[in-house]
């Protein structure tokens, strides 16, 4: 058996710029390179008339209307979405419904990660930053409110300051992952807004 290794190359960095790093793998392992298709990305106009053609329900502004405390959920660095381009678009379409500054509240959900320093919350969400009246990062050892448990006996614990909004709306990606099958969605608010005790739970639900 050969003790020389091979370099494969890997994809890299959705916020440190896009690249490659170098993983070295024993030469006489069979590697398949499975990549995915990358599409173009949407340009604030697509986004905006993306937001007139929602699929399977109203228009968000339709949802905002008459509501005084809007919770607008975005994921960390650890996540690649382009919450900075896509916040834009979408408050204009609030906006339509008569949302203010005075109505908004942007929450990071970071799960059980660190929360992020300032700088990097305003890395991720661009200059729309400025239109919210406050932030929110959450802390999932902090005040949460407890919903009790799923049928399949799953704590249930969210951010108490999201829980007290009338419309929660969450901007994120969807991507493959290894234990999940696919992030985004749905993981904005579980784990990402969830107390430490429903994190828990769901993590090792999924351990064999």
């Amino acid at each position: 058996m050969s003790d020389t290794s091979a370099a494969i190359q890997l994809r890299r960095g959705a916020w440190d710029e896009d690249g490659e790093t170098s993983l070295h793998v024993p030469d006489h392992w069979r590697v398949t390179d499975l990549r995915l298709a990358i599409s173009p990305p949407l340009g604030s106009r697509q986004i905006s008339e993306a937001l007139e053609r929602p699929v399977g329900g109203p228009l968000l502004r339709e949802l905002a209307s008459g509501k005084k405390d809007i919770g607008v959920i975005i994921d960390d660095l650890t996540r690649p979405t382009r919450a900075d381009e896509l916040l834009g678009p979408l408050l204009e379409h609030l906006a339509a419904a008569g949302v203010t500054r005075e109505h908004l509240t942007l929450f990071i959900a970071c799960g059980s990660h660190e929360g992020p320093p300032p700088a990097d919350v305003a890395r991720k969400a661009g200059v729309s930053l400025a239109m919210f009246r406050r932030v929110v990062i959450h802390d999932c050892h902090a005040a949460c409110v407890d919903l009790g448990k799923t049928r399949h006996g799953t704590p249930v614990s969210i951010n108490a300051s999201l829980m007290a909004c009338d419309l929660r709306i969450g901007v994120g990606s969807v991507f493959p992952h290894p234990a999940a099958a696919f992030s985004g969605g749905t993981k904005l608010l579980a784990p990402g807004m969830c107390g430490a005790a429903t994190i828990r739970h769901l993590h090792d639900h999924l351990r064999p």
